[in-house]
């Protein structure tokens, strides 16, 4: 029996309650998450054959598929958020209109039934720089500039280190007050997310900056497509509060990829792409069914 496309939107709504209370649940722990819904359907269409295309009386075959309809991950960062709901609206959305495009394009598919809703959902803290950070004692001695500015402009302070680098007292704001200005930040925030560097990158086309993050050694979190000045910050994070990270320019890359690998490296940046000791992230993955 055929399933109109309708019946499949009831199937996603009557899963709502459950998926928001899975969501909420995880988000509670977790502190922020992003989710992703994928709709396993079975469809089927007419497979004409040379006894059905002489002889009108002749049973009908059908060729039988399964469809993965799916809604990209989306972020909730707070518990409570009236987004779940709003988000999962919009997913139920999608994932139908998919359905529609798929099944109306000519493609003579039909939906027989809705099989299974797999929910994902993984650990989700967006990167953004914050107040000072202490360089923690597993960094090489020299390696990095740590700017002890008190506010939420340590990207820029990074930045700045490295164009303008001071003979002495380089952890110092004060000797990059001169230079606040000579960057664009148009439309972007401070605290800066990691997410916003290729904007900085396309207002600021004279320069290439990489991100690096530190889990047991270096691994990138973003890697520069523009050509220009390279840059390298390595993005700290406080261990007594997670939520604190803390960008600091790298003044010898060199040395911190021999504490990564304990190697030396002759070409330091593509060394540094490829080495990755980044955990992997925390995923959950549950399966509600529902016969239709």
């Amino acid at each position: 029996m055929d399933i109109p496309n309708g019946d499949a939107l009831v199937f996603l709504n009557e899963m709502t309650l459950s998926t928001t209370t899975l969501i909420e649940k995880e988000l509670n722990q977790l502190r922020g998450v992003k989710f992703t819904l994928v709709r396993v359907s079975e469809l089927k269409k007419l497979a004409a054959n040379v006894v059905q295309v002489y002889d009108e009386n002749a049973e009908p075959d059908m060729t039988r598929t399964t469809a993965y309809f799916r809604y990209e991950a989306q972020p909730i960062l707070n518990p409570g958020d009236i987004a779940v709901a709003q988000k999962l609206i919009e997913a139920n959305a999608k994932v139908m209109k998919r359905l529609d495009e798929f099944t109306n394009l000519g493609s003579g598919w039909r939906l027989r039934r809705c099989e299974t809703l797999n929910l994902g959902v993984v650990h989700y803290q967006p990167f953004r720089g914050r107040s000072y950070v202490k360089t923690p004692a597993y960094i090489p001695p020299r390696s990095v500039i740590n700017v002890k500015n008190e506010d939420d402009h340590c990207f820029e302070s990074a930045i700045l280190s490295a164009l303008y680098p001071a003979d002495e007292n380089a952890h110092r704001p004060a000797k990059y007050q001169a230079y606040l200005r000579e960057l664009n930040f148009t439309g972007i925030e401070f605290p800066v997310k990691v997410t916003d560097i290729s904007k900085f990158e396309c207002q600021n086309p004279d320069l290439s900056v990489n991100i690096f993050g530190w889990k047991s050694g270096l691994y990138p979190l973003h890697v520069s497509k523009q050509a220009g000045r390279e840059i390298d910050l390595l993005l700290l994070t406080d261990i007594k509060d997670p939520q604190k990270i803390h960008y600091v320019w790298i003044k010898d890359l060199a040395r911190l990829l021999y504490k990564t690998t304990g190697t030396k490296s002759e070409s330091t940046h593509a060394a540094a792409v490829h080495t990755s000791s980044q955990a992997k992230p925390y995923w959950k993955t549950t399966e509600m069914t529902v016969r239709v």
